[in-house]
């Protein structure tokens, strides 16, 4: 994936200096003909001028590249045809006369030929003049970059500032050894503003790689989660099939092949040992299977009348063996007289196994465990609170995830299958309740429970 979004990268990033140094090359163009423009202009202006105000006997002298273009127009003494002559010469026969501060031309007519007659004065464009008007061409364009303008030999390479952009020469004046040529400053912000849709594209691809990426890389990085939960899962509930099976064989065996049935005591306390293991057996089987109902959205709720109140007392009975195994000391507390609700009697009964079922096996010696129902009008609270290893932070929002176990390490010491708390996040759901839990590592943890009285 890093190669992969290297490459684009690269190529974005050589296609948007491609087309930086087109828009560059562009840019030249363009000012160079802005220059070349702002050089006719004044050039040929003045004169323009002076034919609108002479006598109507003016010859014009318009120079363009190799060629002299001269134009006479108005009344003289050549023949009436002759009105409005044009005349191109290439600068072989009439060249131009360099080094004069101006130059004057005299045209006469005569039968087939031209002669000077009134003077024409060409003099050089002024550069402060030049500069002016250049910059204002600049500006009406929406180029506004400062300038710099200078008169140079014609063949002459220009020294530019750093950062600086050189336009073509343009001749200065008549003499084509003159040229004046522009160096422009600050023109990456202009090249920039034309390029924005380009380098709007190319950031949303490389964003949209990037994250396409990212997103991939994370649900890979989940797959390879639920995997190992996953087998973690099925290695937990396997030992933990095994463990029922494997007493349950042994029970008979001994029955069996070592006299333990002409005993009735021993074979009294071989069959309860059974029967026992054999409940464990069916208790696990059970919860998985509710679970893979639960999953498939094909757990049905059959809601009746409850009082939480005996429904708890009740719960806390029926494991009073198991917490008289792990000398546990529970305390059962009540707030309030009324903890009647619409509820699924044997689902909020396993939501009550599974919390004080998980409060035994992560106390260590001796739990501590409290029970608290509160009344609270429209609600029930149901809090379970144990003095046991506690969660980190860290791992708070992900005890209700299916699989998922709080890492210890490179193993567990108490067996479980990563099922118990997502089960119960999800029957408390179902109901249209909330649960909590506040938690820290080594100080034990509290689960609140938030049922409706009536729900659905």
């Amino acid at each position: 994936m890093a190669i992969t979004t290297l490459v684009i990268v690269s190529f974005q990033s050589w296609w948007l200096k491609s087309s930086y140094d087109n828009e560059k090359q562009l840019l030249k163009k363009e000012t160079s003909m802005m220059l070349r423009e702002t050089a006719f202009e004044l050039q040929f202006g003045s004169l323009l001028e002076k034919k609108s105000r002479g006598d109507g006997n003016d010859v014009m002298i318009f120079e363009d590249d190799d060629v002299i273009r001269r134009r006479r127009s108005g009344p003289g003494d050549g023949p009436p045809a002759a009105t409005q002559v044009y005349v191109s010469i290439t600068t072989d026969s009439i060249s131009p006369v360099p080094a004069e501060p101006s130059v004057k031309h005299r045209v006469e007519w005569k039968s087939d030929s031209l002669h000077f007659r009134k003077e024409i004065f060409l003099r050089p464009v002024s550069e402060k003049n030049m500069k002016a008007t250049f910059r204002e061409k600049l500006n009406s364009a929406g180029l506004t970059m400062p300038v710099l303008l200078y008169r140079v030999n014609w063949d002459d390479t220009l020294n530019k500032p750093g950062g600086f952009l050189t336009t073509a020469p343009v001749p200065a004046g008549i003499d084509h050894r003159m040229a004046y040529r522009a160096a422009i400053g600050n023109y990456s912000g202009v090249l920039l503003r034309r390029l924005w849709p380009q380098i709007a594209v190319s950031a949303f691809i490389v964003l949209i790689t990037f994250f396409s990426f990212l997103i991939l890389y994370r649900n890979l990085r989940n797959q390879q989660r639920l995997t190992e939960q996953k087998n973690q899962f099925i290695s937990n509930i396997t030992h933990e099939l095994k463990t029922p099976i494997a007493t349950v064989s042994v029970a008979i065996e001994a029955i069996q092949n070592f006299n333990a049935g002409e005993n009735p005591e021993k074979r009294r306390e071989y069959l309860e040992i059974s029967q026992k293991e054999l409940q464990r057996l069916s208790l696990l089987v059970d919860k998985v299977l509710k679970l893979s109902m639960f999953e498939n959205n094909k757990l049905e709720l059959n809601k009746e009348p409850v009082d939480l109140h005996a429904l708890a007392q009740e719960v806390t009975g029926s494991m009073r063996l198991q917490f008289e195994k792990c000398q546990a000391d529970v305390d059962l507390v009540f707030e309030g007289d009324d903890f009647r609700f619409d509820a699924d009697r044997l689902h909020i009964a396993s939501v009550l196994f599974n919390l004080l079922d998980n409060a035994l096996k992560y106390s260590g010696d001796r739990p501590v465990i409290r029970i608290t129902l509160r009344d609270k009008g429209k609600e029930l609270e149901l809090e379970v609170r144990d003095n046991g290893i506690g969660i980190p932070p860290a791992y708070t929002k992900k005890i209700f995830e299916k699989f998922f176990r709080v890492p210890q390490g490179d193993r567990h010491n108490v067996k479980g299958y990563g099922l118990g708390l997502s089960y119960v996040a999800g029957i408390v759901q179902k109901h249209g309740g909330t649960i909590g839990v506040d938690s820290s590592a080594g100080k034990g943890s509290s689960f609140t429970i938030t049922l409706p009285r009536n729900h659905g």
